[in-house]
């Protein structure tokens, strides 16, 4: 066996879970529910299932507590993790694989993922797949899911291992990385204090508005400012910030993927973490200076996002993992450009199961058209609050399409 500190990603991840009652071995879990060919086999699956954890180290790893050290130890195997179960029909078949995601995923002592191979009679079977988020991340998931649902048995490549990595975060090699971070955390918390929460409520609510109506003017925003797309929609969800909380000066934690240098691709791990950005809302400000503020933040954020949690917290004065006031996570690869619908999207509200980690953890989702989500405490962002800033954002965009100097004061009002 080997054993190792964690990275920078998992580390963060381990935090959250020891520090926030509110993510858990449920709603810490990554999964999915992917069609397999008619007539594939549960041997087939073994040997698909047997070639992944070989290839992956992640997949062969416990994590060890000792107090409040933490340590990964990967083994030379993993315990089967597959399950074949039969159901009657595709309505119970689905339910078996929701019974799969409700069950908690261990990580002392346990590999902490899951496989159940869902048979129906005269039809093609499912699989269904939960991975804690400590062991991948999204990028690293649709890796795993593409290798599993391939029906791979060959045991190349290897990915890099996640322990050399922490290793390496941990070194000299490191230091000016390091070293880089505690600056920049040290700067924003001086200029901005601490945004976070000292308790988020059981009660979630969740919200949507489809933005495929509104997508050319981002997209005429993009060329006309030559921002990036992120860019806009981080200074849509500041507007929206700004209305729903009254704050001038504001912290939106990015969840950055860390995955921009060509090697950190190949891991399967979290790599995954979120960085503040420092965002000043100034009413009288146009949209168009915004939009500049906001570019040169968020890079900021960019080139630090991965850090380790323990030392930020040592700056911020916070628990490690602590819940923080607001969270935008840009999942769209690239930003589509659909025909202008007239409008209004309507908004949905519904209860939430996503993580607790902020007051707003806002997600930019992808699919063939751009959905904003916003998951919200209930208690400090009642559902009026909540259809607001969803409608706020979309209005915000009418607006712009019109009067694409309009000052800053004139969207909030919208909120």
């Amino acid at each position: 066996m080997i054993s190792g500190p964690l990275c920078f990603g998992q580390r963060s991840i381990w935090r959250s879970i020891r520090t926030n009652p509110l993510v858990d071995g449920i709603r810490s879990q990554l999964t999915s529910l992917e069609p397999l060919p008619v007539g594939t086999t549960g041997e087939r699956v073994r040997a698909a299932v047997e070639a992944l954890w070989r290839r992956h180290e992640s997949l062969r790893t416990t994590f060890d507590t000792t107090g409040e050290d933490v340590a990964q130890v990967v083994h030379p195997r993993a315990r089967d993790v597959l399950e074949v179960v039969a159901a009657g029909d595709r309505d119970e078949a689905a339910a078996r694989a929701r019974e799969l995601f409700a069950t908690p995923l261990r990580l002392t002592g346990e590999f902490g993922w899951r496989v159940r191979l869902i048979t129906v009679p005269h039809g093609p079977p499912s699989l269904a797949v939960a991975v804690h988020h400590i062991l991948a991340d999204g990028w690293a998931l649709r890796r795993l899911l593409a290798e599993l649902t391939a029906l791979s048995t060959d045991p190349a490549p290897l990915s890099p291992s996640p322990v050399a990595l922490a290793r390496d975060q941990h070194s000299e090699a490191w230091s000016d990385r390091r070293a880089s971070a505690r600056t920049y955390w040290t700067r924003l918390t001086d200029e901005f204090g601490v945004a976070a929460e000292d308790h988020l409520a059981e009660e979630r609510i969740s919200g949507s508005v489809d933005l495929g109506g509104v997508s050319g003017v981002v997209a005429d925003l993009v060329r006309r400012h030559r921002v990036g797309a992120q860019t806009v929609v981080l200074a849509l969800f500041a507007l929206g910030v700004r209305a729903s909380t009254g704050r001038e000066r504001i912290l939106v934690h990015l969840m950055v993927a860390n995955r921009l240098r060509p090697q950190w691709r190949e891991y399967v791990t979290s790599l995954n973490q979120i960085i503040p950005a420092g965002i000043v809302v100034d009413d009288a400000d146009t949209f168009a200076g915004l939009l500049r503020q906001v570019e040169s933040a968020g890079m900021a954020a960019l080139r630090n996002g991965c850090h380790d949690v323990d030392e930020a917290a040592a700056i911020t004065g916070r628990p490690p993992g602590s819940v923080v006031d607001h969270v935008l996570n840009y999942m769209l690869p690239a930003w589509p450009d659909l025909p202008a619908d007239p409008g209004p999207a309507p908004v949905t509200v519904t209860a939430s199961t996503r993580p607790a980690i902020a007051g707003i953890y806002g997600v930019l989702t992808r699919g063939e058209r751009p959905v904003l989500d916003l998951h919200v405490d209930a208690r400090r962002y009642p559902e009026p609050r909540l259809r607001g800033f969803l409608r706020g954002t979309e209005r915000s965009l009418r607006l712009l399409a019109t009067r694409p100097q309009a000052r800053v004061g004139d969207l909030t009002g919208l909120y």
